[in-house]
């Protein structure tokens, strides 16, 4: 099977928030771990925060965080998480990670 990661930790505040944990494959004979999501930050002074990358995978790039009040971009096939979203005064959407695979291999002899 191949779970999904998990989705980062959100904020209003200034620092930097982890993000989320890479999705991990069980069962098969070649099982791929996925990458963790980047950290988002914020600016106290500004109050704008910038979402974190999403995670990578064998088969896909993570999509961008936006930045400056800005929708995070879709993850790449296959796989890739979605960015984080950014927030100035209007809360945005992350973006959506992309479908995973599975890759079966038969062999006849």
């Amino acid at each position: 099977s191949a779970t999904g990661g998990s989705g980062g930790t959100g904020t209003t505040s200034a620092g930097a928030q982890a993000g989320g944990a890479g999705g991990v494959g069980s069962g098969g004979n070649a099982n791929v771990a996925g990458q963790a999501g980047g950290a988002g930050v914020g600016r106290a002074e500004t109050g704008i925060m910038f979402g974190g990358t999403g995670g990578s995978s064998a088969l896909g790039g993570g999509g961008a965080g936006g930045a400056a009040g800005a929708a995070g971009s879709a993850g790449g096939v296959y796989g890739g998480g979605g960015g984080g979203a950014s927030r100035d005064t209007t809360a945005f959407a992350g973006g959506a990670g992309a479908a995973g695979v599975m890759i079966v291999v038969e062999y006849k002899s």
